[in-house]
């Protein structure tokens, strides 16, 4: 027996607004939170088209890792290279094809890629196909495959997608 989805993305919603309302507000006045995570899950689920991506709770948990180690990394290496004296950057555009499908995982993809040191993307073509980011180091093509396979691990395509 297979579970609605849309109760299952209803649920998973829930769970994650009521998590934001503990961490934000605390557990004082936590019928609050239950209420607001409810009326923002019903919203969500009535609004929000069908999910086109699978969500992977521990493909989750190591994107969250990584992305707090990387956002640490990028900011020492872009600060080590403001304080030198020679300044060492080398900025330039690449032309980056993505391989993730459409829909969430590329536009995730397109706001995270500046947690990378030294790199932001400047445009993104069509449906997010090809996106031109800006380094300020040689060759980020490397960690830009590393942030993609992160991202797909964490949000797959959804089940009967093609």
């Amino acid at each position: 027996m297979r579970a609605n989805p849309r109760l299952a993305r209803g649920t998973s919603i829930f769970v994650a607004l009521l998590l934001v309302w503990i961490v934000l507000d605390g557990t004082d006045d936590v019928w609050v939170g239950v209420a607001a995570a409810a009326l923002g899950a019903g919203l969500g689920v009535w609004v929000a088209p069908p999910a086109s991506v699978t969500v992977r709770f521990w493909g989750g948990v190591a994107f969250a890792g990584y992305f707090v180690a990387e956002s640490f990394r990028g900011a020492a290496d872009v600060a080590w290279r403001a304080l030198r004296r020679d300044l060492p950057i080398d900025p330039h555009l690449v032309r980056y094809d993505v391989t993730l499908p459409p829909g969430p995982a590329r536009t995730l993809l397109a706001g995270v890629v500046s947690l990378l040191p030294g790199t932001l993307t400047a445009d993104v073509d069509g449906d997010g196909a090809t996106l031109t980011v800006h380094a300020i180091t040689p060759h980020p093509e490397g960690a830009l495959r590393a942030l993609e396979a992160r991202i797909g691990a964490w949000l797959g395509p959804a089940e009967g997608a093609p």
